[in-house]
């Protein structure tokens, strides 16, 4: 298929370090604490795999796990999943960046969701910045397995919730200014407290976002934007592209956070592509609507990526669409 030859001839390269990851945790059940958690170091509390998730075994402690993958990391986006545990209690397990290391409570980003009632199902999302305040917003329905997404670009923060796990984060926090960690670079992983589940850490270099100034209505163009480092201080090529599906496209030591069907293949004809530059260095990946009634509610994932001299560079996360009236 023309994508396969479009991507493939790239992969085939010298591959890059890969700048999206994901962590599924598929290590023995007792890994952890004692044994080392393969390319991950616990911060603080205990961390151990149960059923092939990771486990917060320390008790009532926030508690921080670290990719050694990635280091001086600044922007990002960093999904996982996150299960209640087996009884009823103040749980919560989200997502940490610029995590410092050495055992640090501080000088960190984090997200979290939370049963911030104990009432038996997470009911809140926070963002935090520590140290520094949070910004909030509950959930509705409330859930007891969630996806958790979070941003950090620059000196700003946010993050998403998809309360039912269908690629479709219906909920999202205000944005949160950074003050004290606003030009720190650091570690990004996981956070948690008391026996939360955690499984499927994603992290994305690339970082696609919704122009805030359009709407995806029919007969207008939705706007999104694109945003990645350049590879090696040069001119970086980039490809958005579209699909019905999430289901995820591994290909030269990447995924590609959609399904590969028609509508993906097409998507190599909507002119998404360009150079980011140092002058330029986001793009604007502009989505036409038709004005035809029968396409409202349609959904559609959008991601992007980057090129440089060895293969793929950065791949951003996948972006919702559905279509509207």
């Amino acid at each position: 298929m023309r994508v396969l030859a479009t991507l493939g001839c790239l992969s085939l390269a010298a591959s890059l370090p890969a700048q999206n990851y994901i962590e599924t945790f598929p290590f023995p059940d007792g890994t952890g604490t004692t044994v080392k958690i393969p390319l991950w170091t616990p911060q603080t509390g205990k961390w151990v795999i149960q059923n092939k998730r990771l486990v917060q075994t320390g008790g009532a402690t926030w508690s921080y796990i670290t990719s050694d993958r990635f280091t001086g990391v600044a922007d990002c986006v960093l999904d996982v999943d996150v299960y209640y545990g087996a009884t009823t209690a103040l749980y919560f397990g989200g997502t940490c960046a610029r995590h410092p290391g050495n055992g640090s409570t501080t000088n960190l980003v984090m997200c979290k969701i939370q049963d911030n009632s104990t009432g038996g199902s997470f009911n809140r999302t926070f963002l935090y910045e520590q140290p520094g305040g949070s910004v909030y917003y509950d959930i509705s329905p409330v859930t007891k397995a969630a996806t958790v997404r979070m941003f950090v670009k620059g000196n700003q923060a946010w993050c998403e919730t998809d309360g039912n796990k269908d690629g479709t984060f219906e909920q999202k926090s205000a944005v949160r200014t950074l003050v004290n960690v606003a030009n720190n670079t650091g570690m990004v992983g996981i956070s948690g407290y008391n026996a939360v589940e955690l499984d499927d850490f994603k992290y994305y270099r690339g970082m696609l976002v919704e122009d805030a100034t359009t709407t995806p209505k029919i007969g207008t163009t939705y706007k999104m934007t694109f945003s990645a480092p350049l590879e090696n201080s040069n001119p970086t090529p980039w490809l958005g592209l579209c699909s019905l599906g999430r289901a995820g496209i591994p290909i030269g030591g990447v995924t590609i956070p959609l399904t590969l069907d028609a509508l993906l293949v097409n998507s190599l004809g909507f002119g998404w592509s360009g150079v980011l530059t140092s002058t330029s260095p986001t793009a604007t990946i502009p989505l036409a609507i038709p004005n035809d009634s029968s396409l409202v509610g349609l959904n559609l994932w959008v991601a992007a990526l980057t090129f440089g001299s060895g293969g793929f560079g950065s791949v951003s996360n996948d972006h919702h669409v559905q279509v509207v009236q």
